[in-house]
């Protein structure tokens, strides 16, 4: 399991952190990519045929892109409460986040001009929906408020349009789904599909 420390993640001080504004979308994924590539490179023992995403929120956000940009790398995928379409995430407790991550200053009236718009689009998984391979699943919360369920919603019915497998499994809790049945519930799930479409058979 890689759970990497991107640019613009913490850990590595506030210059780390900053250096995500503006490039989101695609520096972050970038160097998820470039990890993944290389681990598999290193270590021959490695089934790239079996390589499968999972991550909640901007990690929801990253699993996306990397399905939808490198659609024949990954068999399947699984994303809790993802930020999915940067341009309709006003109605987020953090609607600055979009705005701010994507470049731009925020002002509680700002109004979206089309160059914002345009480019924040350009930086959200739900452009790359028309090459997804790979089965996808949802997991979300009725009651999230930091990431709102239409977000990943939105991404279902973009999937389902174009036949791509995919399922949404909705529970009554907010962004982290962090009620322990919930959670047992989703972990459960989630290997679940991992193993059913990456051809294991289930002992």
């Amino acid at each position: 399991m890689l759970m990497v420390n991107y640019r613009g993640s913490i850990g590595s001080g506030q210059s780390s952190v900053d250096f995500l504004l503006g490039r989101v979308g695609t520096t972050d994924v970038s160097d998820m990519h470039q990890v993944v590539c290389q681990v598999i490179k290193e270590n021959t023992h490695l089934d790239p045929n079996k390589c499968v995403l999972f991550g909640g929120s901007h990690g929801g956000f990253l699993v996306l892109h990397l399905s939808g940009q490198y659609p024949s790398e990954f068999k399947s995928c699984v994303a809790l409460n993802p930020v999915v379409d940067l341009p309709t995430f006003s109605g987020s407790d953090i609607p600055d986040w979009a705005v701010v991550e994507a470049g731009f200053d925020y002002t509680p009236t700002l109004e979206l001009t089309s160059e914002m718009f345009e480019k924040m689009r350009k930086a959200s998984p739900i452009q790359y929906v028309p090459q997804v391979e790979a089965p996808t699943l949802l997991l979300l919360g009725k009651k999230d408020l930091r990431v709102p369920c239409y977000q990943g919603l939105a991404y279902y019915h973009a999937l389902k349009a174009r036949n791509v497998k995919t399922k949404v499994l909705m529970y009554d809790d907010n962004h982290p789904l962090s009620q322990t049945m919930h959670e047992a519930d989703f972990a459960i799930n989630t290997v679940l599909w991992f193993l059913e479409n990456i051809n294991h058979e289930i002992e």
